[in-house]
C-alpha cells in the first residue's frame, strides 16, 4: 500500500475523519493536487499517478497512526 506524501514533518499531527478516525495530517495533499492525481489515475487505467509524491507503508514511521 502507498500513501499520498504531503508535508512529512506533520507525521505528528492529525486529523480527525468524518467517521472520526484520527490521520496523520503529514499524509494530506491540496484537493486541487490531489484531484490532478485522481484524473491521472483514470487515465492510466489504475497506474499509481506521478503528479504526486507517495511513501509505502513500510516507509512510515511507527507511531504515525495513533493507536
Amino acid at each position: 500500500s502507498c500513501y499520498s506524501k504531503g508535508d512529512l514533518t506533520r507525521l505528528r499531527e492529525w486529523v480527525e475523519t468524518k467517521d472520526g478516525d484520527l490521520m496523520p495530517v503529514g499524509l494530506y495533499v491540496p484537493a486541487e493536487t490531489a484531484w490532478k492525481a485522481v484524473e491521472e489515475f483514470m487515465e492510466r487505467d489504475g497506474e499509481l499517478p506521478d503528479r504526486i509524491a507517495w511513501i509505502a507503508d513500510g516507509d512510515i514511521p511507527a507511531g504515525t497512526f495513533p493507536g
